[in-house]
């Protein structure tokens, strides 16, 4: 461990420096190697060794942090003399942490995030929460959903300052509330199911307990609101009270209101543009480049209002040139989120997400886009573990300070900043497969993503909803290349969960991949030797869902809180369940006990005409049975 010796250190320093001894390989001693620190007079980091010794100059505190990680790589290097400086181009960036769909990170997952993104430069933390916060007079609001304690709020908030990172608390104030407006209480302000009744004072009475708790908590001078995706939108109970009426009178009317409250407790909104655009195009879709937006949209938006233009979708450039030109006719200060691609899949996309950013980056820098921020969602159960979007976060921090990032210079900040290696983190990366290359050129932008390993995990072993499906892709070969590529990666300690998890992972869709389709040969050859050695492979591959259930929950309790871990034990229950069975159904098969296995008599069919099928969602394919 190296001794340093930081001279005229600033105050606002000690705390991070004191954090981050902690973390990497170094200490704080007077006899240790001297370091002179000095501001820099613009945003950014030098970091330096002459003939004067060592020394550190910058802008910000995560410039600094980022700073000392690039001297300690230095030092680890015996460089005679070197001197690296890196301006900081763009004000703002951070990442925005998705709590609301189970995986409720502990405070002190938070924190250590929070460090690990300081030292890539950023300075913004951004906590999406739906109904994840205890609200006073409000019991059933994220009731058993793992809601955060105002103390456990501001425990976040007072750690983050003192790496100079921004936490903005990011709430919804009109959709995406299906979780908490299902309960008795919300009579009188739900519109739809997810939705809130515009112009109902319940609802407004509700908005400020929200706001007044965030406020309480959070430090930020921002507040998000949200506001997207309100798809029933004056459609269910505002309708029968109001008959029709315009949306862009039905949300501005609205936002009004939440700018009222917002400004009582002295915050500046940021909500999502999108049902701006959705309500202005003739096509009502989001991405639509031809929308024009009302003459009066000056006079609907408030002046104040930062725009959030999400998109983790598009990978062609004029697609974000466009959209952001529209959303400078509004007027308004613009931030732009992209996404490092955590949902839906059961392990982050990478491909999607270079795919996607490379574009977004380059039109956000021609645009003056000053924020940035890279959004990891959890949709679908929050099965990806946030961990596995290091390199993502490494992706979105090297835009802060230069304007193309190729591979080779994100592998090597990435094995400064955080000390591991990008291509075991590509390994995380399942549905890369090499077949799917072809595929993703020909669908739409707005698509592809393949989430074939989900399949795989998930379809029952008879049924095989997926077997035609796949059965020309080499799943097998790919799992095994994987899992043998994360039996040789380079792991830390704290990290070893999260690596031992996706370990097991890999083994059982390896072993899981094929066997419906062996099955199902067997059983139609009459191959009796070849089916009691099925039997066999059921049974071990019982037990080894049984330990990846046990990997998974031992990560997930690591870095989440226990609630939603339940939605997973129901998920792996039928896994494991529906292996048994077919074990069980061939047994009873081979014994005599059954004259046929139904299951296998029926012909099986593709699930979908595309080569790679884009079902996402549990629920959407886990069975042809109805619910």
């Amino acid at each position: 461990m190296v001794k340093l010796n930081f001279i005229n250190i600033e105050k606002e320093l000690e705390g991070a420096v004191a954090e981050l001894a902690s973390k990497m390989d170094f200490c704080e001693a007077k006899d240790g190697l001297n370091i002179a620190v000095s501001k820099r007079r613009t945003d950014g980091i030098t970091v330096k060794k002459d003939r004067t010794g060592y020394a550190v100059e910058y802008g910000t505190i995560p410039d600094f942090c980022r700073g000392l990680c690039i001297l300690l790589d230095r030092m680890e290097k015996q460089e005679e003399s070197f001197c690296v400086s890196e301006d900081r181009k763009i004000k703002k960036c951070g990442i925005m942490a998705d709590v609301s769909r189970n995986a409720v990170m502990r405070v002190e997952t938070a924190k250590d995030l929070i460090s690990r993104i300081a030292r890539m430069g950023m300075n913004t933390f951004m906590l999406y929460m739906e109904d994840v916060y205890k609200v006073e007079g409000y019991p059933y609001f994220g009731y058993m959903r793992g809601a955060y304690t105002e103390d456990e709020m501001r425990a976040i908030d007072e750690y983050a300052s003192g790496f100079g990172v921004e936490v903005v608390p990011c709430i919804q104030t009109l959709a995406h509330l299906a979780s908490t407006l299902r309960w008795p209480y919300a009579e009188g302000m739900r519109d739809t199911a997810d939705v809130l009744l515009v112009g109902a004072e319940k609802t407004y009475d509700f908005i400020e307990a929200m706001i007044s708790t965030v406020s309480r908590c959070f430090s930020s001078k921002r507040i998000h609101v949200g506001m997207d995706e309100a798809w029933g939108l004056g459609t269910g109970v505002y309708k029968s009270l109001n008959g029709q009426v315009d949306k862009f009178e039905i949300i501005s009317a609205h936002l009004k209101r939440v700018v009222e409250i917002l400004k009582k407790y002295g915050k500046e909104p940021m909500m999502w543009s999108d049902m701006l655009f959705r309500i202005a195009s003739k096509k009502g879709g989001y991405f639509d480049t031809e929308a024009v937006m009302p003459e009066n949209i000056l006079e609907l938006i408030p002046k104040d209002v930062t725009m959030a233009y999400w998109d983790y979708y598009n990978e062609i450039p004029e697609v974000y040139h466009k959209m952001l030109a529209i959303h400078k006719t509004m007027e308004r200060n613009v931030a732009f989120f992209g996404g490092i691609w955590t949902w839906n899949g059961i392990g982050v996309n990478y491909d999607k997400t270079f795919r996607t950013t490379i574009p977004a980056m380059e039109a956000c820098r021609k645009h003056g886009i000053d924020e940035i921020c890279a959004t990891l969602w959890r949709d679908d159960g929050g099965e990806t573990d946030i961990y596995t979007a290091l390199l993502g976060m490494q992706f979105f921090g090297e835009y802060i300070y230069y304007e193309k990032v190729d591979m080779a210079h994100l592998s090597d900040m990435f094995r400064i900043c955080t000390g591991c290696e990008a291509e075991d983190f590509l390994l995380f990366d399942l549905d890369n497969l090499p077949e799917s290359v072809e595929y993703k050129k020909t669908l739409t932008d707005i698509e592809g993503v393949v989430t074939a390993a989900k399949h795989t995990l998930y379809q029952d072993v008879l049924q095989g909803l997926f077997d035609e499906q796949y059965k020309d892709v080499d799943l097998k070969g790919h799992y095994l290349g994987i899992y043998n590529g994360l039996c040789k990666a380079s792991v830390h300690e704290d990290l070893r969960e999260l690596f031992e998890y996706h370990k097991q992972l890999a083994k059982v869709l390896y072993l899981k991949s094929d066997i419906g389709l062996r099955i199902t040969e067997n059983y139609k050859n009459h191959n009796k030797v070849g089916l009691r050695e099925n039997i066999s492979e059921l049974s071990d591959l019982g037990d080894e869902a049984g330990l990846l259930h046990q990997r998974l929950s031992e990560l997930w309790l690591k870095n989440n809180k226990a609630f939603g871990l339940d939605r997973i034990d129901l998920r792996f229950g039928g896994l494991i369940a529906r292996i048994n069975r077919g074990r069980m159904r061939l047994e009873d098969y081979m014994d005599g006990k059954i004259q046929a296995v139904e299951e296998l008599e029926e012909e099986k069919l593709c699930f979908s005409t595309a080569k790679f099928p884009a079902y996402r969602s549990y629920n959407s394919f886990i069975s042809a049975s109805i619910g």
